[in-house]
């Protein structure tokens, strides 16, 4: 079995003029995050989701192997999901549909199953199920009839290797209502989908979002990588996402009021004995000169 776990990476020219474009591109939307998260500083995308459980079969690929151990061998995973929308429109608006699987271990798992308490994350995105469409994003209203694909490939010791989910069931009402059923399919970029498993998700009896964090470049399925030029378009905008947000940000603002007192020039008084603050008064009157009609200090000439 073929498992990264120091270096996932492959590297496929990340000095060449593609990866300084695919940085470039990566670094684009760690920004545009960044931005994201002065308005929705716990998630940027994806604001709300509803958190499922449930278990993967694998059913295996013993007549053509896709080249990704996990894949390739017959198991069952138990598995932690969320659902969501990933701008947060309105329910009544087509949004792009986002599925994010956590695959843990389980007894039985099979040769391929995943390794002591590792799990895999795959991220999957509503999108066309053929070419090209399986590599383009597609708003969709609900998940009845909606394809959904990893996008951008794994490497495995046969190529790249695209994942995908197409409903099979739905439970009557909402997601949150009973079982919802997936086919799990690989292909190769260019190639026809094969089933190779069944997902089976469910919200159970207190439906609601979940706190999980799922990070598909470093939680990958045995026997496969990652190309550096997926991680170099998503690392940056992964680690933006995730990052906590600063503590003045989400907090509402204190709003300053505006006194001119405030802004006045003060000299500060200078505090006298109360013997002279009453003396010098009756100075004064006694100084009075008709002439002049002034008062004078005789204490200042």
């Amino acid at each position: 079995m073929t498992h990264l776990t120091t270096d996932q990476t492959a590297d496929d020219g990340a000095r060449g003029p593609g990866g300084a474009v695919t940085d470039v591109a990566g670094h684009s939307f760690a920004g545009l995050f960044r931005l994201l998260k002065v308005v929705r500083p716990d998630r940027p995308i994806h604001p709300k989701g509803l958190g499922l459980t449930g278990e993967l079969a694998r059913t295996g690929n013993p007549i053509e192997p896709s080249g990704l151990d996990w894949l390739d061998s017959p198991g069952t995973d138990t598995v932690e999901a969320r659902f969501s929308r990933s701008v947060g429109l309105p329910q009544a608006l087509p949004d792009i549909l986002g599925l994010a699987v956590r695959a843990r271990p389980s007894a039985g798992g099979g040769p391929g199953g995943l390794p002591g308490s590792g799990s895999a994350d795959l991220l999957f995105a509503s999108t066309g199920w053929r070419l090209p469409g399986r590599f383009l994003l597609q708003p969709r209203l609900d998940v009845d009839g909606a394809t959904m694909t990893t996008l951008m490939p794994y490497r495995g010791r046969k190529g790249p290797v695209l994942l995908g989910l197409r409903t099979i069931s739905l439970p009557p009402g909402s997601l949150s209502s009973g079982e919802w059923v997936l086919g799990l399919f690989w292909a190769r970029p260019l190639g026809r989908w094969r089933q190779c498993g069944e997902l089976r998700l469910h919200a159970g009896t207190r439906p609601g979002d979940t706190g999980l964090r799922f990070n598909p470049l470093e939680n990958v399925p045995p026997g496969a990588q990652t190309y550096a030029w997926t991680r170099r378009l998503r690392e940056h905008s992964y680690r933006a996402a995730q990052r906590k947000a600063p503590a003045a940000v989400g907090r509402p603002r204190t709003r300053l009021r505006y006194r001119k007192e405030d802004h006045v020039h003060r000299v500060p008084a200078v505090q006298l004995p109360r013997s002279r603050r009453v003396a010098r008064p009756l100075r004064r009157l006694a100084v009075f000169r008709l002439g002049g009609g002034s008062v004078q200090d005789p204490g200042r000439g």
